[in-house]
């Protein structure tokens, strides 16, 4: 199922008024790992729109988005935002997908503060 796949199913579900949900989301998010990084964040705001608050679960394939392409600072953003999410915070996965990150372009010292704080949690 790739990533294009993915946006045309929920496009046809949201035009048949089908309910969509955190597995839904989730889903579509599994395919957008190694597609356009724009894409997952327009996910997440349609996600957020709908009224469906992101999970770890989400937040998780989102921070894996990033570590893919080594795109450490949205990584940091997200990992924000999971901190001052009243539903939700950071786990060793997220913690781990945001050091991967953080490593794919060589920033050592980032990774190594993210790795303190995750063990101070």
């Amino acid at each position: 199922f790739d990533w294009n796949s993915a946006i045309k199913t929920m496009h046809e579900m949201e035009q048949n008024n089908v309910k969509m949900n955190e597995m839904t989301f989730g889903f579509a998010l599994n395919s957008l790992v190694k597609g356009p990084l724009e894409m997952v964040f327009k996910l997440l705001d349609k996600m957020k729109s709908l009224g469906i608050q992101p999970n770890h679960i989400i937040y998780n394939k989102t921070l894996n988005a990033c570590a893919k392409r080594g795109d450490y600072s949205l990584a940091i953003c997200i990992l924000d935002q999971m901190k001052k999410s009243i539903n939700t915070k950071p786990d060793t996965i997220s913690y781990n997908c945001a050091i991967n990150a953080c490593s794919k372009v060589a920033n050592w010292e980032t990774a190594v503060e993210l790795y303190d704080e995750m063990v101070n949690v």
